[in-house]
């Protein structure tokens, strides 16, 4: 069985990997739309 000091640490680990994951996940969307407005573009051409 999981003691409640354990869950509780892993649900902080949990929250900090989730808010670094959330700014890469934007990131990445800022990059892929830069990416395919590039690709948009280049397929227009």
């Amino acid at each position: 069985m999981i003691n409640s000091e354990d869950s509780e640490k892993t649900s902080e680990i949990f929250k900090i990997i989730s808010e670094k994951s959330q700014k890469k996940l934007r990131r990445l969307w800022k990059i892929l739309g830069r990416f395919s407005r590039n690709v948009g573009v280049l397929v227009r051409k």
